[in-house]
């Protein structure tokens, strides 16, 4: 970290760039003039926002301002994938992962299961109702694993999480957690239109005045040129985000620049006489678990509950994974610490 992010990180503790942080992980306002909503809400001018804003991205804290849209309701397939990746091997697969516009969380853990990435598909793609079977099957046949397997959502306890104003502090949590079962309504119609959309956003909001105008624009001029006004692309994300189909149009931090330099993986093999729902949310309530979800388990990996788990240290680290620990004293767990992140990104949908 040079030391204009340096200076950059130590202001993120109070006062303006923490507020503005604060706010576009929470959420752009969905308008005509979200930056200019965002001043108003902050009680800046814009010109302050956009220089608050164009740092923040410069110096890398932002990864992006996109939308988070749910996988689901586009008729994607989503899942947690491990395997075990022999040295020699590991270059190139995380080289041929990374490529992939499905992949969006790509990690080394010191484990057997040393490869952990996430990955959506397209529904359409299932062979037998089973989209991802045929790709595991390729990538173990490719790359000689020994291990490779699918770990899918069901119940997710908690997936949003405020890192900024506390820094180095543990992450704050902005929004309740999801208690319950996966979104299971039905997808809504999406256009050839609307996927074209949906590849512009993809790209980042641009930092302008009126950036759904410029949008508009960008897409007016495609070879397949879509007929769309910017007040016509705000009406859309609203209704997306009414019907579940867009989280949240939000900017993606790099919370290793906010002091967050440690976390791991902790996964839980509940007892069955424990009730998996009250012990996710008693880990979903703590601040500095990010990720919260019940996955299904298999005859080779008992584990069903996982919490991400962040510190500003390698000794609050522990100390966080022993207060989780504690909410389930009599299950089996395992730490998987991260060694090294290879990507993270959104899911480029439609691409």
């Amino acid at each position: 970290m040079d030391n204009r992010q340096d200076n950059i990180s130590l202001t993120l503790t109070h006062g303006p760039w923490a507020d503005i942080l604060d706010e576009l992980q929470v959420g752009l306002p969905i308008c005509d003039q979200p930056f200019d909503a965002l001043a108003h809400k902050t009680g800046l001018d814009q010109s302050e926002v956009f220089d608050i804003v164009n740092n923040l991205c410069q110096t890398g804290i932002i990864r992006e301002i996109t939308p988070v849209f749910n996988a689901k309701k586009l008729n994607y397939a989503s899942t947690l994938i491990a395997a075990t990746v022999a040295q020699d091997q590991l270059d190139n697969i995380v080289s041929l992962l990374n490529s992939l516009p499905g992949v969006s969380h790509n990690y080394a853990r010191n484990h057997e299961l040393n490869l952990w990435f996430t990955l959506a598909l397209p529904l359409k793609n299932a062979i037998d109702g089973d989209v991802f079977h045929p790709f595991l099957l390729q990538l173990q046949n490719q790359f000689n694993l020994a291990t490779i397997m699918s770990l899918p959502a069901l119940k997710m306890f908690k997936l949003k999480v405020l890192f900024g104003k506390k820094a180095p502090a543990p992450a704050r949590q902005v929004i309740a957690p999801h208690f319950g079962n996966l979104p299971s309504a039905p997808a809504p119609a999406i256009s050839a239109a609307d996927k074209q959309l949906i590849c512009e956003l993809q790209k980042g909001i641009p930092l302008v005045p009126r950036p759904f105008d410029l949008i508009a624009s960008v897409l007016a001029n495609k070879p397949e040129p879509v007929s769309i006004t910017g007040p016509q692309i705000v009406e859309k994300l609203q209704i997306w985000q009414q019907q579940g189909v867009m989280r949240r149009l939000s900017a993606r931090v790099r919370h290793y620049h906010l002091g967050f330099v440690h976390n791991a993986m902790l996964v839980f093999a509940l007892p069955d006489d424990y009730t998996i729902t009250q012990v996710g949310q008693k880990l979903a309530s703590y601040d500095f678990v990010s990720h919260c979800y019940q996955r299904r388990r298999n005859n080779r990996w008992n584990y069903d509950l996982y919490a991400m788990v962040h510190a500003s240290s390698a000794t609050e680290l522990n100390n966080n994974i022993n207060s989780l620990i504690n909410e389930a004293p009599a299950s089996q767990h395992q730490i998987l610490n991260t060694a090294h992140e290879y990507k993270k990104s959104s899911v480029l949908y439609f691409q």
